[in-house]
C-alpha cells in the first residue's frame, strides 16, 4: 500500500455544492474542529496512473484545531457527503478516527481501493465532519474534504519545463510509462535534485541498452533523454 502525501497533490478546485449547505452549527466556544484546506480553493487530485503497481493507496486528512487542545484523545466524527459519487467498494475511512492530544493538527488517513471502472472514469470523494459535545465546527468552507481519483493516463504535474529541460527531455506517455516501468516511480515531487538525476540516469542507461532504438511515435524520434552524465 502507497502512503501519499498530501503536500504532493494539492490543485486548485472549485466551490464545492456541498459548501451551499445550510450552516446548522453555532461557531461559538472554545475549540473548533475543521479541515486543514479549503474546499473553496483545494482539492486533491489523484490517480493510479502514477503508481504502477499499487491496488491501494492512503490517503492523508489532514485535520485543525482552533482554540483550546482536548486533554485526551478525542473521537472525531467523519462521515462521507451524499454529494460523492464514488462507490464504497472504492474506499475505507479511518476507524475509530480521533484528534490526539496536546495538538493543534493532526492527520486522519483512509484508503483508496483501484477498481476497472477507475480506467475511464473518477470519482468524487467528499468528507464531513459533524459537531460533537466534545467539538464544535468552524467555517462551512472549511467542514468539506474533496478527493478526486481515478486511474486515468495523465500527464502528471511535475513534468514541467525544468524536467524537460535538464531530466528526461520532452514528454510523450510512451516514455513516462517506460520511465515508470523501469524505475517504479511515478510521482518525484519533492524529490531532491540528486534523486530525481538519478532516477533519470537509471532511465538513461536503459534507453542507451535498447537495440534498436525504441522510436517515440508521439514525438516522432528516437526516444532520448536530456540528463548529463553516464
Amino acid at each position: 500500500m502507497k502512503r501519499i502525501y498530501l503536500y504532493l497533490f494539492i490543485f486548485t478546485g472549485i466551490l464545492f455544492t456541498a459548501c451551499d449547505k445550510e450552516d446548522t452549527t453555532i461557531y461559538g466556544g472554545n475549540t473548533h474542529l475543521t479541515f486543514s484546506t479549503d474546499i473553496s480553493t483545494d482539492s486533491l487530485e489523484i490517480s493510479f496512473y502514477f503508481y504502477p503497481g499499487e491496488e491501494t493507496l492512503e490517503i492523508p486528512v489532514p485535520l485543525s484545531l482552533q482554540g483550546m487542545p482536548f486533554m485526551e484523545d478525542t473521537p472525531v466524527k467523519l462521515i462521507v457527503d451524499t454529494v460523492s459519487t464514488a462507490k464504497e467498494t472504492n474506499y475505507a475511512l479511518p476507524k475509530n478516527p480521533v484528534f490526539h492530544a496536546n495538538v493543534v493538527a493532526d492527520t486522519l488517513w483512509m484508503e483508496l481501493k483501484k477498481t476497472d471502472e477507475l480506467e475511464s472514469k473518477s470519482y468524487t470523494l467528499v468528507l464531513t465532519l459533524e459537531a460533537t459535545r466534545d467539538y464544535q465546527l468552524g467555517p462551512k468552507a472549511l467542514r468539506y474534504n474533496k478527493t478526486i481519483f481515478s486511474a486515468i493516463p495523465t500527464r502528471p504535474e511535475w513534468w514541467n519545463n525544468t524536467i524537460t529541460n535538464v531530466y528526461l527531455g520532452k514528454y510523450s506517455r510512451k516514455k513516462f510509462e517506460l520511465f515508470m516501468q523501469e524505475t517504479g516511480v511515478g510521482d518525484i515531487t519533492g524529490l531532491s535534485a540528486s534523486e530525481i538525476r538519478a532516477l533519470a540516469l537509471k532511465f538513461k542507461r536503459y534507453l542507451k541498452a535498447q537495440n534498436p532504438p525504441i522510436y517515440d511515435e508521439d514525438n516522432e524520434e528516437d526516444m532520448t533523454v536530456t540528463v548529463i552524465g553516464e
